[in-house]
């Protein structure tokens, strides 16, 4: 093979070389991006569980006002006030079914496929090692190749010039 044909040869597995590893650091992205997705589901699910505490917190504060307005005369008020109370209650309700039953479902989910990605990942990586092994196996056998003809060319060279 002439000697542009190692050459081309050459740049072609460095190529090939560069091209897996772009592959590689894609998949890596992908995974943590997942596993920012992950955490930001576990952020939302605290945030909601604090705003149920809250919301309760509130019922007991609007209690105590209808108590206060109960004793000066307000009875419709209070009547609207229960129907609040009943909605607020109904909302808080919600929120935790929320909290309890879907967000641990995406959380979990999310974490499945988070493996399911680094399994992919780490085949991928296996499978591009072996082809970078194997492209590396066959460039040394060129080299050694080119190497042995090169000393070939030399011993004949030197034999010449003695004749």
């Amino acid at each position: 093979m002439a000697e542009g044909g190692y050459r081309e040869r050459f740049i072609e597995i460095e190529r090939q070389a560069s091209t897996l590893l772009d592959e590689l650091e894609a998949v890596q992205s992908a995974a943590s991006q997942y596993t920012a997705a992950g955490k930001s589901l576990e952020s939302a699910s605290a945030n909601l569980g604090q705003i149920a505490e809250r919301s309760q917190g509130l019922i007991q504060e609007v209690g105590h006002l209808a108590s206060t307005l109960d004793k000066i005369g307000g009875g419709e008020l209070l009547a609207r006030q229960g129907h609040i109370e009943g909605r607020i209650a109904e909302l808080i309700q919600e929120l935790v079914t929320l909290q309890k039953e879907r967000i641990p479902k995406l959380i979990t989910s999310i974490e499945e496929r988070i493996v399911e990605v680094g399994q992919e990942l780490a085949t991928l990586q296996n499978e591009r090692a072996q082809e970078l092994a194997a492209s590396v196996r066959r460039l040394q056998a060129w080299l050694m190749a080119g190497l042995a003809l090169v000393a070939l060319l030399s011993g004949a060279s030197i034999v010449v010039s003695l004749l």
